[in-house]
């Protein structure tokens, strides 16, 4: 049986974005939403903003928008800026230099990646890509073959075997090596930190050892107790939120 792609979209999402998302033979659930505009799963959220809706969020309140990003940041592992027609921002009386000022402060300070569309159609397409990619690789997460240089030292291949986990680069796998000595002790903390959640099954933190290494969150070690000990956290906010 064919895969069906789902997001979860916010009530006050134009009708022509939900309509053709829904000819894209996406499954749609409406709700109303705390933080972000569209949600494709339990690490991906999308903030969407029009052109003018974005240069009125910098003139009129910008730690509105700034707070709106922190939030979906906070929340989500992968926070994106969607912003259509970034074309009318410009054909606004905004000052060119200060709109490249904030969307640079956003992809460079707050880390939250931006992608500009023309109009409602092409931001259905990016939600359609992102849809696909995001929950397909879910259930075939994509592997690259690797292969450890003969000349590696004793600390390097330490840190070369953590990189083989989910979301762990050469930095945060030094990290990890620094605060638990060995990868059988990185091993250890992620099966002895606990998942958190709201009283309405929203992934709150974690509570446990890996607390001590920033920037570790739920879902790093929801995907890796998995990898490394077959442990299956089955308490997907997103899809509590499918089936509200």
């Amino acid at each position: 049986m064919e895969k069906k792609f789902q997001i979860i979209v916010d009530k006050r999402e134009p009708k022509k974005i939900i309509d053709l998302l829904k000819q894209e033979d996406i499954e749609v659930k409406m709700q109303n939403l705390d933080v972000g505009d569209y949600i494709i799963s339990d690490s991906l959220a999308i903030e969407r903003k029009s052109g003018r809706d974005f240069v009125s969020s910098i003139t009129q309140d910008r730690r509105n928008l700034f707070e709106q990003l922190m939030r979906l940041s906070e929340t989500y592992e992968l926070p994106i800026l969607l912003i259509e027609n970034l074309k009318a921002a410009f054909k606004s009386q905004m000052d060119p230099a200060s709109i490249y000022g904030v969307i640079t402060s956003i992809a460079q300070r707050n880390r939250i990646p931006i992608i500009p569309t023309l109009n409602y159609k092409d931001t259905v397409l990016a939600l359609k890509r992102m849809v696909i990619r995001e929950q397909k690789e879910e259930e075939e997460p994509f592997i690259i073959a690797r292969r450890a240089p003969k000349t590696m030292s004793h600390e390097e291949r330490q840190t070369f075997y953590l990189e083989g986990l989910y979301n762990i680069g050469p930095k945060r796998a030094q990290q990890l090596l620094d605060a638990f000595s060995t990868p059988n002790g990185v091993h250890k903390a992620i099966k002895n930190t606990k998942i958190l959640y709201t009283k309405t099954g929203k992934l709150k933190g974690i509570e446990g050892e890996l607390c001590k290494v920033k920037g570790i969150g739920p879902n790093f070690v929801i995907k890796n107790k998995k990898l490394l000990f077959n442990m299956d956290i089955n308490n997907s906010k997103f899809q509590k939120k499918l089936k509200d």
